[in-house]
């Protein structure tokens, strides 16, 4: 169908065909209701199916705003054929060969537009040089028509292929499905046509500058490829910064990790060492990402779960990662293509290297361990508490390390061959500075030194919050609030000067964790910045998505009203943490706390007329309740040393469950009955957490334990006034996590370690309960692990859950490399 001058579509009145091509045509429009140019692009297909869809997409790829996308601005359909709406652009289809410093600008500007469509979960698929417009500003990426949305049904089913046959990745044209690395594929193809005028098969190499980047791009199995489109801008950059020798690079064998495949090929792998360990030397600034090994996912910013660690020599990172719901080590060397599993490692958490970089310390919930580097058999060194809060290998064999006492969060020495621990002062986050004597460590949140001898008292060197210290290139790094910043240091006399000078922000773990960096004394840096940036879904019991109820800042802990008609929940804005309250009957919503403490983990009373929430500081949160219309005065509940969460107010109003972070047996469950006494419910030597009391009979409580070394779902009685008896049941078989009750006390939901929504029917009738073995009621994202958050309720028939996703559909957050933090940081190339 060609549409004729005048021609109406809605408001939108033709003007003239600016193309055609195989989807479709594309016409230049006038926008009548706002006066404005627009372009429409017509579909030749059309069907309900495929309208329903298309419609659900067009909403995703509306919220594209980058100055290089060209917008999405409508969708409709005229005499039964869609069209879309998208803003006109005065400028020219992209012309190939281009200049070699034109390739490197618009090839950037390229990879930036993409990489900010897959940071939103979308993938373009039908990347090429007739869908990108040279302006007078730079480049626009065109024609998201038949984009993916990763993860979703889609405009085409498996099977089919799209897309434009020059540019299309192996896997498109065998119709197996594509993601974000196909478009990467059609990047090269791209870059190869912009540096040689000719299709990538049909013409020699591009300039050697340039081939073992755009052969990165084009390698036939996805899992070969550069793996991030924000690493290609990253090489492009060096490329037009830096000469690169074709003799001595090399296209990556896989490039998970393309920032590792990037050192090598940009021949720093094999010096880096002797340069980072040269203070005289000026190494050059690289910024690179590490993705997570094949099947895994980081574990970054968790308490007592996760943590990173530069090797001292500058030429590895160890990491935790998890697999099937089990966080285990792994090394990456950055001369390497994959990262190495090192075997017999469960549980760790929070390594740290050896002086000489062959041996990594780790802890597990009750060990500290040690390993070589190049796998082997872990040898325990010491048991340790329950909350360990740091580890540091110093010279002549001295390991520094945190919980080696029961009820004691003090400083101990102990050999790195193992042995009796022994104190050496209070604190926590001990790291030694590069004379192996003196070590940086925090107390009371302040930032001291001490010496591991003993010979000198310890003192203070910041009055300020300076969590987590380590030394590197003449600078303190520290963490204050979410952010990560560094300050001068005068490394003889522990002397600060200047101003702090921020780096970058980093998401806290909870309240033993304030986030997760690494450095060495020269000067690489690594830190994790996960996406927290999260939305409020609705979804069936199918998992089909329903509706969206918030979005668009980091949201925690839905908690569903009584009566159904209202949501409280915490949200975290410009740093800090407030309740808000969702009125579903009136769609709108309200900010109940407005203090500068975080203020979170909301539930309901019975009567939904109150909300009992968490208030305070990172490691100190007490329990309070006030009127959910926000009158009257806050009635403080509590007031305890350690941070404290509410879980459940029993039915009945009677009896309140809460989790009581101990500093060093973890996390308790507790009692506080309404107007009496609080008690302990159950303390073991592991974490409890999440508890929930049977809403029907209120003789059942429910909660998470990991004394199996994996956290399970459990059942006990619940008599008010009493703690816990003997008798308790496993629900779940293969891991689970945050229990919650249908309202009729007939089902219990839980999350699998993998992300699985798990449902168990419960028969607490008589004096044992009984239940039938979980089943999968839908797939989502794997739940974080030892954190009091809740990320999903259930609607009181069992019908409808709200749960907290990712808003950004990313797969894994990468951990970021730089070299020569300070200048990059002081330069603004962070």
């Amino acid at each position: 169908m060609t549409l004729s001058t005048g021609t109406r579509l809605a408001h939108y009145e033709i003007i003239s065909l600016i193309g055609t091509g195989g989807m479709g045509a594309v016409y230049k429009a006038i926008d009548r209701r706002l006066d404005r140019t627009v372009a429409i692009k017509t579909l030749r297909q059309s069907s309900a199916d495929l309208r329903n869809r298309f419609e659900r997409e067009g909403r995703v790829v509306a919220s594209l705003q980058h100055p290089r996308i060209c917008t999405l601005l409508d969708i409709g359909v005229h005499d039964g054929a869609d069209f879309i709406v998208m803003e006109y652009l005065d400028g020219t289809k992209l012309r190939c060969p281009q200049p070699l410093e034109k390739l490197i600008e618009y090839g950037t500007q390229i990879a930036d537009a993409l990489d900010a469509a897959h940071r939103k979960g979308i993938a373009h698929r039908d990347l090429k040089p007739d869908n990108i417009v040279v302006t007078a500003n730079g480049v626009k990426l065109l024609d998201f028509g038949i984009a993916k949305v990763i993860g979703a049904d889609t405009l085409t089913d498996t099977g089919m292929a799209i897309g434009t046959p020059a540019y299309m990745a192996p896997e498109q044209w065998r119709g197996e499905g594509s993601d974000t690395r196909s478009d990467i594929y059609a990047l090269g193809c791209v870059l190869h046509e912009m540096a040689t005028g000719q299709r990538q098969w049909e013409s020699p190499a591009a300039p050697p500058r340039l081939d073992w980047i755009i052969k990165g791009c084009l390698a036939a199995n996805p899992d070969e490829r550069w793996q991030s489109v924000r690493d290609v801008k990253r090489l492009l950059q060096a490329a037009g910064e830096r000469d690169v020798d074709a003799s001595s690079s090399r296209a990556p064998r896989r490039s998970a990790a393309w920032g590792l495949a990037a050192v090598a090929a940009l021949g720093v792998a094999a010096t880096v060492g002797s340069w980072l360990l040269t203070p005289a030397s000026a190494p050059p600034i690289y910024q690179l990402s590490i993705e997570p090994p094949a099947n895994a996912s980081f574990v970054l910013a968790s308490n007592r779960e996760g943590g990173i660690a530069v090797s001292p020599d500058g030429r590895a990172i160890a990491f935790a990662a998890r697999v099937s719901g089990r966080a285990q080590l792994w090394v990456r060397r950055f001369d390497a293509a994959e990262a190495q599993l090192i075997a017999g490692t469960d549980g760790a958490f929070d390594p740290f290297w050896s002086p000489d970089s062959q041996s990594i310390g780790y802890f597990t919930p009750d060990r500290l361990m040690r390993v070589a580097a190049a796998g082997g058999t872990p040898q325990m060194l010491c048991p340790v508490g329950q909350r360990p809060m740091g580890g540091s290998w110093g010279a002549d064999g001295v390991i520094l390390l945190t919980g080696a006492a029961e009820g004691d969060l003090g400083i101990y020495r102990i050999g790195a061959g193992g042995g009796a621990p022994v104190n050496v002062t209070a604190g926590a986050w001990p790291h030694f500075l590069p004379d192996g004597e003196r070590f940086l460590f925090s107390r009371n949140n302040e930032l001291w030194t001490a010496t591991v001898s003993g010979h000198d008292p310890a003192r203070k060197i910041l009055d300020a919050t300076a969590l987590r210290p380590q030394y590197s290139n003449g600078h303190l790094l520290y963490v204050r609030g979410r952010t990560l910043q560094a300050q001068r240091v005068d490394l003889r006399t522990l002397t600060v000067s200047g101003d702090p000078l921020p780096i970058e922000e980093l998401v806290p773990g909870g309240d033993a964790n304030p986030g997760e960096f690494s450095a060495t004394p020269s000067g690489v840096l690594a830190y994790s910045t996960l996406t927290r940036i999260t939305a409020l879904v609705w979804r069936g019991r199918d998992g089909k998505r329903l509706d969206e109820l918030a979005s668009g800042s980091e949201l925690a802990t839905p908690r569903i009203a009584p009566d159904g008609r209202r949501v409280a929940f915490g949200r975290v804005d410009s740093g800090n943490t407030d309740i808000w309250i969702a009125d579903l009957e009136r769609n709108t919503t309200v900010r109940l706390t407005f203090d500068p403490a975080i203020d979170r983990w909301p539930i309901w009373s019975p009567d939904g007329r109150q909300i009992t929430y968490s208030s305070g500081e990172p490691q100190r949160l007490d329990l309070y309740r006030r009127a959910a219309d926000g009158s009257g005065a806050v009635e403080r509940l509590t007031s305890h040393p350690s941070s404290q969460h509410p879980m459940d107010w029993s039915s009945d109003g009677r009896a309140l469950a809460f989790t009581r972070n101990s500093a060093v047996l973890g996390t308790d469950l507790m009692i506080w009955p309404a107007g009496g006494q609080e008690y302990i419910f159950l303390q073991t030597k592991v974490s409890e957490a999440h508890s929930q009391l049977d809403p029907k009979t209120r003789r059942w409580i429910a909660y998470s334990s990991d004394d199996s070394g994996r956290r399970e779902i459990y059942v006990q009685p619940f008599v008010a006034g009493q703690p816990a008896s003997d008798a308790r049941w496993q629900i779940s078989s293969d891991g689970g996590t945050m229990p919650r009750w249908r309202a009729d006390g007939t089902e219990l939901y839980f999350w699998s370690l993998d992300g699985r929504l798990m449902a168990a029917s419960i028969d607490g009738s008589g004096t044992a309960l009984t239940w039938t073995p979980p089943v999968k009621l839908f797939q989502a994202a794997p739940p974080p692990l030892r954190t009091n958050d809740i990320t999903f309720d259930v609607a009181a028939n069992g019908e409808r859950f709200l749960v907290v996703e990712p808003a950004e559909r990313v797969g894994a957050e990468p951990i970021r490399l730089m070299t020569n933090w300070v200048a990059a940081t002081r330069s603004g190339r962070r």
